[in-house]
């Protein structure tokens, strides 16, 4: 049985909310950008302050739908990274698997943990190159660059397998700016 801080199906649903108002805003800025798209059309002469002003409005519409778009692909991969952790949680754990997700730094940290037999110490001595993809661990590599693709400021997205948590197995730790 699976003991978890955070509700996975309350955790699905606020992914699923998420996602769907991140794509309904998407569909209002396309709306929005095909108004202005027909305004700027029927504009005669294409000159002037207003058109200006449509166009960089234009601009500025189409820029913050390709953000969204990009914002609900790298949302759909974190759901995906977290996936694979609470699969491989599973497949190693005597009984508990814990979800915890918390703010750490000004970071977003979510955790899988469990109480199996934790992480090989040559696999957490290697860290870094352990996710380099040239061992057996692509997972990791692939979990590893969706985390680096989510930044902020100067900030970028890490992942890092430790060993201990609340039961003391592995954990996974992926955080996010």
């Amino acid at each position: 049985m699976a003991d978890t801080d955070t509700d996975t199906a309350g955790s699905n649903e606020i992914f699923l909310f998420l996602a769907s108002t991140v794509h309904d805003m998407k569909n209002v800025i396309s709306v929005l950008s095909g108004t202005l798209e027909g305004l700027l059309d029927d504009a005669s002469p294409p000159v002037g302050p207003a058109y200006s002003k449509m166009a960089h409005m234009l601009y500025q519409t189409r820029r913050l739908n390709d953000n969204l778009m990009q914002l609900l692909a790298i949302g759909h991969l974190v759901i995906g990274v977290l996936g694979h952790a609470i699969n491989n949680a599973i497949d190693y754990t005597a009984d508990t698997i814990r979800l915890a997700i918390a703010t750490v730094d000004g970071c977003l940290e979510l955790r899988v943990e469990d109480n199996g037999p934790g992480y090989p110490a040559a696999m957490l001595e290697a860290g870094a190159s352990a996710m380099s993809g040239v061992s057996t661990g692509l997972g990791l590599y692939f979990s590893s660059d969706v985390a680096k693709m989510h930044k902020h400021r100067e900030r970028h997205g890490a992942l890092r397998l430790e060993n201990g948590g609340s039961y003391g197995g592995g954990c996974f730790v992926l955080t996010l700016p």
